[in-house]
């Protein structure tokens, strides 16, 4: 199919989602919001529980640790419930089930590949950025990440598509709250290390993933219920075929991977593992601040898809404006608020060694009141089915929060990194927004 078609049945297929049924929309809906704050919250809270535990130093060790192998994976994850979905799209009313063997072949290779290539990072810049006694968490890093992963992507697409959100959410809550009581169990018996930690993690990711992979198989329309693996050949065709999606969808998650995770890499390059560890906790209460005005972006998104369709350009753009203040009036409001809860919680319920939390987050979390007002350039430019504008914003953006990331650490210490990492959030929105008014995408 080529590019044009590819565009149209984006576009229909927005506004196949737009024009659903409401009360099911707002069902699914409802769950997104559960999802998004819920696993947000509470993988947070994870990481608090883990750093009060462990101390500064020792959880500086966890996020290099856990940062190292979670990098290789990102760069190498296709974002398989995103092509589901496109596929699904592209079928129209055909079946899914010639296309789950190639997919499914597909996601297992890129995650066997993400592993080894896993296994040798971390045991060639481990030896460089930890001690010998992260080496053997880190490697086990790379086998809880890929328990946890391999299927899950296509699996949520597909219960996605099958309008099963809430079952996705819920088991999501699950997964995270196991998570949370194996610290209860490890603390109840004096075994809280950072190998049990990533074992306990590795257990939980593995149940839940299998019980993905058995829901989402229930909701194939085929002759087998269970999706079975294609060969080398059609695997590798089908791939190629589809490249352009592919790639793309790697190439934006490798970008995205500097905002996660490389720039934990970067910084202990520089500063102090309890330094590390401050500044990782700092980003995990942004995390938390975020996901209460990131579920707006799954909001707008069928609402830009059905005016954008429609040729509505001139109530697309009054809608725009209008949102815009009042997101920005939102992210004002939390990013005070934040910096004041913050400060409450790492003054009064957090040891001395996390003091430098409220300056870090203060530092960084101002790219939530710059970014929130722009949430709906990604959207919109998937809309008029350009998601290859999204991918150059998204690279260059983060490249230059690297950099910024970078010359901060080695500059002004966690501080500047701090900065950096703020640049990382809101560059690639800034410059999203920038393409599209330069392409006549944001004219009535």
């Amino acid at each position: 199919m080529n590019y044009r078609g590819k565009k149209i049945g984006f576009i229909q297929f927005q506004a196949m989602l737009a024009s659903a049924k409401k009360s099911d929309f707002a069902r699914n809906l409802s769950w997104q919001y559960v999802a998004n704050i819920g696993v947000g919250v509470l993988g947070a809270l994870y990481l608090l529980l883990v750093a009060a535990n462990l101390g500064a130093a020792e959880f500086g060790l966890y996020s290099i640790v856990i940062s190292l192998p979670t990098i290789i994976f990102l760069i190498l994850d296709a974002r398989m419930q995103e092509a589901y979905i496109y596929f699904h799209a592209q079928q129209h009313k055909k079946t899914m089930h010639p296309l789950l063997g190639p997919l499914l072949s597909i996601e297992l290779a890129l995650r066997l590949l993400s592993l080894l290539l896993g296994l040798f990072f971390v045991a060639f810049a481990g030896r460089l950025l930890l001690d010998p006694q992260g080496l053997i968490p880190a490697a086990a890093g790379c086998v809880f990440i890929f328990l946890a992963k391999t299927t899950n992507g296509l699996t949520t697409g597909m219960l996605r598509v099958a309008g099963k959100l809430d079952l996705v959410a819920k088991t999501q809550l699950m997964d995270w709250t196991l998570r949370i009581g194996t610290i209860g169990i490890l603390w109840s018996i004096d075994q809280i290390t950072i190998l049990n930690l990533i074992i306990g993690q590795a257990l939980s990711g593995l149940v839940f993933n299998l019980f993905m992979f058995v829901q989402a198989s229930r909701t194939i329309d085929g002759p087998s219920k269970i999706p079975k693996l294609a060969d080398m050949a059609s695997s590798w065709n089908f791939f190629r075929d589809n490249r352009r999606i592919f790639l793309s969808n790697q190439v934006t998650n490798a970008s995205e991977s500097i905002a996660k995770e490389l720039d934990v890499i970067v910084i202990s390059l520089f500063v102090a593992l309890p330094t590390v560890g401050a500044y990782k906790l700092a980003k995990s209460c942004v995390s938390i601040i975020w996901r209460l005005g990131d579920p707006i972006y799954i909001v707008i998104m069928p609402r830009l898809a059905e005016l954008v369709a429609a040729n509505r350009s001139a109530e697309l753009m009054a809608l725009v404006k209008k949102l815009s203040l009042a997101l920005l009036a939102l992210g004002l409001f939390l990013y005070l608020g934040g910096i004041f809860g913050v400060w409450i919680v790492f003054t009064y319920l957090y040891s001395a060694e996390f003091d430098q939390v409220p300056t870090l987050f203060f530092w960084m979390a101002w790219a939530i009141f710059v970014t929130l007002p722009i949430i709906w350039a990604h959207p919109l430019a998937a809309s008029h089915g350009r998601p290859d504008l999204q991918t150059a914003a998204s690279v260059s953006g983060n490249l230059i929060g690297l950099s910024v990331i970078a010359v901060g650490s080695a500059q002004f210490g966690a501080n500047g990194a701090a900065v950096g990492a703020a640049t990382a959030m809101c560059l690639p929105m800034v410059i999203c927004v920038i393409i599209l008014r330069i392409k006549g995408y944001l004219h009535a």
